[in-house]
């Protein structure tokens, strides 16, 4: 059965290969078509199924299980499990909250395997019909989430946290009872989320001699057009010293990754999730308990607050964009509420252009 099924997973990857080729100039993701769709395939298609094909009894008939087995309850339970073990970036191991986007994004990935994989492999005219990824089916799907006791979250339930929220995430890092050794390493990335709003794909590739002791600069590697420029940031002093207390501690060399990874590796949601929880679950004991509050202690949370803050500090868009390596939609919701009703524009863009040079001369 797993020869059957990773021969459908190579044959997936080449197509997608392929496609990336011919679309490398128009490639609208960092990783192409197959960084964006095989894992999806990968990871949650083929567990499910290969889990299906075994408890049914077709593991020496996988070609005879997709041609005359295979239905739209098997679909809907894959799309059910990608959503239910793809957890957010930042949302601790016990979170039962998901993203509703990813449901759409799962069924545009199988609509993928299935047109460049299946449909070439196996004859089955029922699947060909529902494949082409109906309402009614994420209806289903949605409805099953549900049932099991995940809450769906649309992008703006990620709300940036605010002043007081940050306040008190700073204060309890800087609370040596609270934190522990294991801890400096989580502490480092919150400020840089909480200072840059840089993603932590971006964070994971800081290396030891990315970082200047003596000039107090970070070094970070920013994609403009199609060639990279590096930006060097000044640290904040507490900053400064948090990094180079860690890096003694550790004992890293320049060629080392800042955060103790392996080549190409990102920082995993679990390295970072149990600070985060554990400064959760005492901000809603000794502060505030309401649970739409409560829901702003996420990385993208700390991220937004950031962006937040040098949008008001007038940092233009392409500017964020090519520091933090955020999408411009996720750029634009962190726009401060005042600029984010239309209502409100006039007055805003009148504000910023009485500041102007030009403006003040025509007085």
């Amino acid at each position: 059965m797993m020869d059957e099924l990773a021969k459908l997973l190579e044959l997936f990857e080449v197509q997608l290969n392929i496609l990336d080729a011919l679309n490398s100039e128009k490639k609208n993701t960092k990783d192409g078509l197959k960084g964006t769709y095989l894992y999806k395939i990968r990871d949650y298609f083929i567990n499910y199924i290969s889990d299906v094909i075994s408890s049914e009894g077709y593991n020496d008939r996988v070609k005879l299980f997709f041609e005359t087995v295979f239905n739209r309850n098997h679909i809907i339970g894959s799309a059910v499990y990608y959503v239910e073990k793809n957890k957010p970036k930042g949302a601790n191991e016990l979170s039962k909250e998901r993203k509703a986007s990813s449901v759409d994004e799962y069924f545009i990935a199988l609509n993928r395997f299935h047109e460049l994989v299946l449909v070439k492999e196996y004859h089955n005219p029922t699947i060909f019909k529902l494949l082409s990824y109906s309402d009614e089916l994420k209806a289903e799907v949605i409805e099953k989430v549900e049932a099991d006791g995940f809450e769906l979250l649309e992008k703006e339930s990620y709300p940036a946290i605010q002043k007081n929220e940050y306040e008190y995430i700073l204060n309890f890092m800087e609370n040596k009872s609270r934190i522990s050794d294991l801890d400096r390493k989580v502490i480092i990335l919150f400020k840089l989320l909480l200072l840059y709003g840089i993603t932590v794909r971006k964070v994971s590739k800081i290396k030891v001699n990315h970082i200047d002791l003596k000039k107090r600069t970070l070094k970070i590697e920013c994609k403009r057009h199609d060639y990279l420029q590096n930006v060097y940031l000044e640290l904040p002093y507490g900053l400064y010293i948090d990094i180079e207390e860690y890096i003694k501690i550790k004992g890293l060399d320049a060629e080392d990754y800042l955060f103790d990874i392996e080549e190409n590796e990102s920082l995993p949601s679990s390295v970072f999730s149990f600070l985060l929880y554990k400064i959760k679950k005492a901000y809603s004991m000794e502060v505030n308990n309401n649970s739409l509050i409560l829901k702003r202690f996420t990385a993208y949370g700390m991220a937004k607050y950031a962006i937040s803050n040098m949008l008001d500090a007038s940092i233009n868009i392409p500017v964020i964009e090519m520091l933090t390596d955020r999408t411009v939609d996720f750029i634009l919701s962190c726009r401060p509420e005042k600029i984010k009703n239309s209502a409100d524009y006039n007055h805003y863009i009148n504000y910023k252009m009485r500041s102007t040079s030009t403006y003040k001369e025509m007085q």
